[in-house]
């Protein structure tokens, strides 16, 4: 008899560890499967996530940056960093490099950086000559009726104004110099014009330097008259007498030169 009660505990003790066991299986394949939702939820996100930034890579960013930040969103320290690296490009391209008082400016395809250096102010892009106002860079009034332009080879007046004057002035005793070769079109020269290489007029040059004591007039007389040295005859006055008797080349009247220097 004790022996069947003693029998009977062990199995009632065995079936409750088989219970137990059994509870715990089920409570482990419920936390795998929690935990296998849960990762999956997480990589679902992740790539969500990833898929969002790829396609905000592309440049379709309005603000024109490589990657788009949304607000109480997430971001990754390589994306930010990234963004902050277009924004340095983008003011060296109008500012010049970091660290640097240079002033650089590129506005087309050719890297100026080699060429920029050590100056102050340097600007490049594709531009003009200049001849028709069609420069690329550009200084104007606040009213944009008047300024000055500047092509690859061309210093131009521009603005709204139909007609303004372009004007080169030396400060105090300082004059205006032009170190090589110059060709004038229609020009009129107030005071006086010194050269020390060639001069090519290629219209009319009109000197109005008497105002300022460059010009004079010769006496009247018969036959002959000239200029001093480096005068030229402006002018030509024929005084109404006959008075030379057949001398020279005007037979009867004197005549008087306009004589004036640049």
């Amino acid at each position: 008899m004790t022996n069947d009660v003693s029998l009977l505990a062990e199995l009632a003790a065995l079936r409750a560890r088989v219970d137990t066991l059994e509870a715990e299986r089920a409570q482990a394949k419920l936390t795998r499967e929690r935990r296998r939702r849960w990762v999956l939820s997480c990589l679902t996100a992740a790539l969500a996530f990833a898929t969002t930034f790829v396609w905000a890579a592309d440049g379709a960013c309005p603000n024109g940056y490589p990657f788009c930040l949304v607000a109480d969103e997430p971001a990754r320290a390589s994306d930010v960093n990234h963004n902050f690296a277009q924004i340095r490009e983008w003011l060296e391209q109008k500012t010049g490099a970091v660290g640097s008082a240079e002033v650089r400016v590129q506005t087309g395809a050719t890297s100026n950086v080699t060429a920029a250096s050590g100056k102050a102010l340097f600007v490049s892009g594709t531009m003009g000559d200049g001849l028709s106002g069609n420069g690329g860079v550009e200084f104007r009034h606040d009213n944009l009726t008047q300024g000055v332009g500047i092509g690859f080879n061309t210093v131009y007046a521009t603005g709204s104004a139909a007609n303004q004057d372009l004007n080169l002035r030396a400060r105090g005793t300082g004059v205006v110099r032009t170190n090589s070769p110059t060709h004038l079109g229609n020009t009129s020269v107030f005071g006086a014009l010194s050269t020390t290489g060639a001069l090519t007029v290629g219209g009319d040059l009109v000197s109005n330097s008497n105002q300022h004591g460059n010009c004079y007039d010769t006496a009247y007389g018969c036959g002959y008259v000239t200029c001093a040295g480096g005068y030229f005859m402006a002018g030509l006055d024929i005084a109404e007498n006959e008075v030379c008797g057949g001398q020279g080349d005007f037979d009867y009247s004197e005549f008087s030169l306009r004589c004036c220097r640049l």
